[in-house]
Order: C-alpha cells, then sequence, then structure tokens
C-alpha cells in the first residue's frame, strides 16, 4: 500500500483504544490487542498507517486539539512503538478506513456488503430449487449416540 503512496486509516476511539464515552481530549482508552498487533503487522510490511479520529477535527478548538494530539502521539508511542500520523480527513490515498462506526458499502451498488451476500444467498436458493436440487440435509449430521446414552439409570 505504501509502495502505491496508499495509506490505511484506522480510527482511534472504539476501534484502536477502547471507548466508553467522553471524558476529555487527552483520555484515551486501553489499547485493543487486535487491532494494536493489526496495526503493527501493517507497519512491519512497511504499510502506511495514519490515526483517523474526530479528536483531530477543524471543527474543535485549538486547546481541544493541542491536548488531544500530544495525548495521541503519546498513546501511540507506548502502545504501537511509533508516532503514527494523525488526521481527519479522508483523501483520495486513503486505502482503507477501519472505524467501529463505518458501514461497508459494495462499489457502485448502494448495498452493504451484508444485503449483498444475503442476496447472494437468496439467488442460489432459488437457483437449486429451480433446478430440482434444493440443497438436501444429510441423513446423519451427528455422530450417533453413544449406547446407553439418554437411559434413566
Amino acid at each position: 500500500m505504501s509502495a502505491q503512496g496508499g495509506w490505511i486509516g484506522v480510527d482511534l476511539d472504539g476501534t484502536l483504544a477502547e471507548y466508553h464515552g467522553w471524558v476529555a481530549p487527552d483520555v484515551i482508552g486501553k489499547p485493543i490487542p487486535l487491532m494494536v498487533d493489526r496495526v503493527k503487522t501493517w507497519l512491519e510490511k512497511g504499510h502506511t498507517v495514519k490515526i483517523f479520529t474526530a479528536r483531530a477535527s477543524p471543527e474543535l478548538t485549538d486547546d481541544i486539539r493541542g491536548l488531544a494530539i500530544p495525548a495521541i502521539e503519546a498513546w501511540c508511542k507506548e502502545h504501537i512503538g511509533v508516532i503514527l500520523p494523525i488526521t481527519c480527513i479522508k483523501d483520495l490515498k486513503m486505502i482503507e478506513l477501519w472505524d467501529d462506526r463505518c458501514v461497508q458499502v459494495v462499489i457502485n451498488t448502494g448495498m452493504t456488503i451484508f444485503e449483498l451476500e444475503a442476496a447472494k444467498r437468496t439467488e442460489e436458493r432459488a437457483a437449486r430449487a429451480a433446478s430440482g436440487m434444493a440443497k438436501k440435509q444429510p441423513k446423519h449430521q451427528l455422530a450417533p449416540p453413544l449406547p446407553g446414552y439418554g437411559r434413566k439409570r
């Protein structure tokens, strides 16, 4: 991704760090291990990763951003090992956005990925039914019961 000049955006609150409601601009939750490890792996592979957060919004006062940005940098250094770039702006080089509030839409369709998968399953069932090849359940999905299983003692 970095070789092409692209970057991965990772939301801070609720995605990279725990979020249980707003406390203060310089209060950041505990790291979420799965996401921290994912970010570290991307960095090891040479990808550019940026913190994508509303805490960097120009709509906030300079005082709030002045508290938030250094706190985010310190959090990154402590938990990721490096200070990541911080932004709140999506640009043409952003390849992915990892965020707890996003809903992924399939390009040029307006459908969410969940809606697309559901539509595919419905089409597959309809095609099987129309061809007379409805999916048949196997006779034995589970191993037969053990001898004596279910008997009263």
